[in-house]
């Protein structure tokens, strides 16, 4: 449909009631200005009225003056726009005004017009970009999705509200008792400590290469998917056969060595059948772009948001996260404290907590101790951008210096497990402990690492005999989690 000729999406009438509503009642300009801020004037279509409204609340912004028909004339006629703005015409609009009580409203009428118009001017700077043969395409699509985000937040814009109004509105979420406090993982102590996993936050899973980062972040996130809520798993290390190969084993007790070499017997194959067969409604999508730019993940996680309706993402890892272009005199550190930023903006926009999982640096291993948040690999702005930092470890016990596993004992017990018929069981001990939490404790505990099919619980907070809890937090009843599931006769 040709466009050219029609007029934009405007309100006049709506305009110039505003903009009596101003000269009238001043005191109630604060009401339009939460509405229509100074910087969106131009929402204001009609002949000046963009610049009288800016005069308007420029005068209002001065405590020494007060907004009246003779000090608007006087500043008009000193910044020379008499003709634009004739006496005669703030008279009318003075007297056109039927009902200053309706100020706030007027404004919102603007405003939407105003956006309708960003959007319209928007859609025609895209056309043009993209007809451009030097347009940058990575660069020109985040450009073009920032835009649009841009425009649907100035549309939630929010105006302040005192402390009564915010008190209320937290009585109202206390008395809802159908409302949790986050997004539960599955690990209760972690879980008790931090309320879950929530919206616009971003937690930082940080480990030694082969810990089980990205073992643990896979369980976290069928958890959550089993539980009927959308979540993105990018995977910049493996690719996504490599991570589905671990769900399906841990849902399906299948030895995953097995599975790699191709030696799974007849009821290993239908324990893995019967395990795909049981994700086929799970909202969880895995995405396995290696080298991926900021720019990229960006908007992976922008159309996941909308087409899936996801609540969390999961990034596997942050080392793997590139900038795009480097910057003049741009060293890693300074790369990994834009793509910490960037995720954290993400996180922001989209409404969703991120999972992000990052290295620890090798002097974290030295002594056999546990690691401390100076031990996050490349750059301090990832400890300051997230909202909580959890560390695993592993603390390897005598004759376990460098770390291998006595292989002859592994296929010793492969071998009794399947005689008798049953899974293998390898199970390690993973130490875990939040070392930041921005609103809530930090806490301690153990996992319980199945290694021979990547499955990942919480050990018993209280061992055999009874003892303290091991974190800085009173004993409490157990975190009742959303992403509570029971797979197979066992919480996965």
């Amino acid at each position: 449909m040709n466009t050219v000729d029609r007029l934009p999406p405007c309100d006049i009438d709506s305009e110039e009631a505003l903009l009596g509503s101003m000269l009238m009642n001043p005191t109630g300009i604060v009401d339009a200005l939460r509405v229509i801020p100074v910087d969106k004037a131009h929402w204001l279509y009609g002949s000046n009225h963009a610049v009288l409204y800016q005069l308007i609340v420029e005068i209002v912004d001065r405590p020494d003056k007060a907004v009246d028909l003779t000090l608007m004339k006087e500043i008009i006629a000193a910044r020379g726009l008499s003709e634009e703005l004739p006496e005669e015409r703030l008279i009318y609009l003075a007297e056109s005004c039927a009902d200053t009580a309706n100020m706030k409203y007027y404004a919102g009428v603007v405003r939407e017009k105003g956006l309708l118009r960003d959007l319209i001017r928007t859609a025609d700077e895209v056309i043009t970009g993209a007809m451009s043969p030097a347009v940058d395409f990575d660069t020109f699509i985040d450009d073009v999705e920032s835009r649009i985000f841009a425009i649907k937040a100035d549309r939630k814009r929010s105006e302040p509200a005192s402390v009564f109004v915010v008190g209320t509105e937290l009585l109202r979420v206390v008395a809802d008792k159908t409302r949790k406090r986050g997004i539960g993982t599955g690990f209760p102590t972690y879980d008790r400590a931090t309320g879950g996993l929530h919206p616009g936050e971003v937690t930082i899973v940080a480990a030694r290469p082969s810990v089980g980062k990205t073992g643990l972040a896979a369980c976290v996130a069928v958890n959550i998917a089993a539980a009927g809520v959308g979540v993105l798993f990018e995977s910049l290390e493996m690719d996504r056969l490599s991570v589905g190969t671990r769900i399906a084993c841990a849902r399906a007790k299948v030895d995953t060595r097995r599975v790699r070499d191709m030696e799974c017997n007849e009821i290993e194959r239908y324990r893995l059948d019967d395990a795909i067969q049981s994700t086929h409604d799970m909202p969880l999508y895995i995405n396995d772009v290696p080298g991926m730019t900021i720019l990229e993940l960006r908007a992976d996680i922008r159309a996941a948001v909308v087409k899936w309706d996801v609540k969390l993402a999961v990034i596997d890892y942050l080392t793997l996260i590139r900038t795009g272009a480097k910057k003049r005199g741009q060293n890693r550190n300074d790369e990994v404290s834009d793509i910490s930023a960037a995720i954290k903006g993400i996180a922001r926009e989209c409404g969703i907590p991120i999972l992000l999982l990052a290295q620890l640096n090798r002097a974290s291993a030295e002594n056999n101790a546990a690691p401390e948040l100076h031990h996050l690999r490349d750059s301090g702005a990832i400890e300051q951008d997230a909202d909580v930092v959890l560390m695993l470890w592993r603390k390897l016990g005598k004759g376990q210096e460098d770390g291998t596993c006595d292989m002859a004992a592994i296929d010793e017990a492969r071998r009794q497990a399947d005689a008798m018929g049953q899974p293998l069981q390898l199970i390690s001990t993973i130490n875990a402990a939040i070392r930041k939490n921005r609103n809530g404790p930090l806490a301690a505990f153990e996992g319980a690492a199945e290694l021979a099919y990547s499955k990942y619980t919480e050990q018993s907070r209280e061992p055999s005999g009874g003892s303290a809890p091991r974190y800085n937090e009173p004993a409490a009843a157990p975190y009742e989690s959303r992403a509570a599931a029971d797979y197979m006769g066992d919480t996965f």
